[in-house]
């Protein structure tokens, strides 16, 4: 299966067609993102986003998929939607890149410093 995503999406929708794992809808999500399908990968997460909103990196996820979707708004409605709750580098700095691209150079400033203070070896760059 090493490198084949299109059968490991297969064998998942044919595997487990009537069972509802997160973690294999996560998971197949994430491989058809890798194939350059955001748009469908979005709506995958989005609908395990709604079941388990309390997973801190799953958000993350999703908002990298806004983020690729050009989502730049909702993306940040949805960050604060949820609050500072998932302070995480990568939360700030996909903030930052939203903010970058509506303009809000300030903010976006701030939030790559913070995603910097939190973690100082990363080199994240706008």
């Amino acid at each position: 299966m090493r490198g084949d995503f299109k059968e490991c999406v297969r064998k998942i929708e044919v595997n487990f067609r009537n069972k509802s794992n997160p973690i294999l809808k996560l998971v197949k999500a994430l491989i058809i993102k890798r194939e350059g399908r955001v748009g469908e990968s979005f709506e995958e997460m989005k609908a395990i986003f709604q079941q388990n909103s309390n997973g801190g990196e799953l958000a993350i996820e999703l908002f990298k998929n806004m983020y690729l979707l050009q989502k730049y708004r909702m993306c940040l409605d949805n960050m604060a939607s949820l609050g500072n709750t998932h302070n995480s580098w990568q939360w700030h700095y996909i903030q930052a890149l939203c903010q970058v691209n509506l303009n809000q150079k300030t903010q976006a400033i701030d939030s790559l410093s913070l995603a910097r203070s939190i973690c100082p070896n990363v080199k994240v760059a706008l």
